[in-house]
């Protein structure tokens, strides 16, 4: 397997980004919900002090990403992707703990997220990252 890299998401990344949550309904919190605009995603790379976007490389090519809001003392993982044909190859752990090292060097103490009830497979990908089921919410969202 050629090597991966992950390092922060640049302009460069955005088309794969964007087109990726534009395609992949599972990235989005409810059926009505619509992905991040290339102009928010940009956002996100022109303010890494703020939150925390990283994409993984293979040979170049943007193979999956993470992007994680920094709040008052913790951080939640937004979305975790990696692209259909490179699952399987720890490219999703790599993600996460390389977020979770970027989340402590920010001195936060606590990285939580959301996983859908009827994805069992991504519960226990988290599970084996030492991640615990917490209180069960219903997800509510609202256009305004």
């Amino acid at each position: 397997m050629a090597q991966i890299t992950i390092a922060t998401a640049t302009h460069d990344d955005i088309e794969s980004v964007w087109q990726w949550g534009y395609k992949n309904p599972e990235l989005l919190g409810s059926d009505d919900d619509e992905w991040y605009s290339k102009e928010t995603l940009q956002q996100w790379i022109d303010r890494p002090e703020k939150d925390i976007f990283l994409v993984a490389h293979q040979e170049g090519k943007p193979v999956g990403f993470a992007m994680t809001f920094c709040l008052r003392g913790w951080a939640m993982l937004d979305s975790l992707f990696v692209d259909k044909e490179h699952r399987g190859k720890g490219i999703g752990t790599m993600l996460v703990k390389e977020t979770m090292r970027s989340v402590k060097k920010k001195g936060l103490e606590e990285f939580d997220l959301i996983v859908r009830e009827d994805k069992p497979i991504v519960q226990q990908f988290y599970e084996k990252l030492g991640f615990k089921k917490g209180h069960r919410y219903i997800w509510m969202d609202k256009k305004i």
